[in-house]
């Protein structure tokens, strides 16, 4: 080794002695531990541990494991569009979802100015917001179904805590006018316990215990799509 040469740093676990060159390997001018000379000029001799950024790192990891982590994160709060769409109720029957979502859709919302609104004479426009007024015509067309059976349907969310119905009648053509309104904490109310693959599905039909009756006409063992009467008689006389 010439004299002229700097004396290589002792080892303390920084780096192999194998490792150590004259002229490249100092003490780490953070903890003293041996080191090569960082490429950042500006670090001079630092080690892996003490690099500017293994320092920034560091401190990064110190301040998250400081903070309190919260076991759940809050969650924000479902629309009603979500909402309407995962009740548990009217499973198997999309019609009566449909017109629940039709309704939704058709809420009157809130408005800066009100000068240039229409509103029917029986309430202000102000008083509509939050309601659906649309005709029952134009529901019953949205929904695919008969007017009628429309009415019937909407008659039957009313009963079974959906939705406000109320009406008033126009004295000039003793038209009934009906706006709707949906029962919010009623849809809250009846979110599917849980949302997943598996998750419990209500029965097709109202009583799943009870085994149901075919049709006169349904098929079955006996009555057989082109079989002729004679046929028939056959096998019941077999049969007997």
């Amino acid at each position: 080794m010439s004299s002229s040469s700097p004396t290589p740093a002792p080892y303390n676990g920084g780096l192999k002695p194998a490792d150590y060159k004259p002229g490249t390997v100092a003490p780490c001018a953070v903890c003293g531990k041996g080191c090569f000379k960082s490429t950042n000029p500006a670090e001079g001799f630092r080690c892996s541990e003490h690099t500017f950024a293994a320092i920034k790192l560091a401190e990064l990891e110190a301040e998250s494991k400081a903070k309190p982590k919260s076991k759940h994160k809050t969650k924000k709060p479902l629309s009603m569009t979500i909402q309407l769409q995962e009740i548990a109720d009217y499973e198997w029957n999309p019609s009566m979802r449909y017109l629940l979502m039709i309704i939704h859709l058709g809420t009157r919302r809130k408005k800066d100015d009100y000068e240039d609104t229409w509103a029917p004479t029986g309430w202000t426009a102000e008083e509509m917001v939050g309601w659906c007024d649309m005709a029952q015509w134009r529901i019953a067309g949205r929904l695919g179904l008969t007017t009628d059976h429309t009415g019937h349907m909407l008659r039957q969310l009313e009963a079974d805590g959906w939705i406000e119905i109320e009406g008033w009648t126009d004295p000039d053509t003793n038209m009934l006018h009906c706006r709707y309104r949906i029962i919010a904490e009623k849809v809250m109310a009846s979110q599917r316990k849980e949302w997943s693959p598996t998750m419990k599905r209500g029965s097709r039909y109202n009583n799943p215990d009870k085994p149901r009756k075919a049709n006169k006409g349904s098929f079955n063992s006996t009555n057989q799509p082109g079989k002729s009467a004679q046929r028939k008689a056959i096998e019941e006389m077999d049969d007997e």
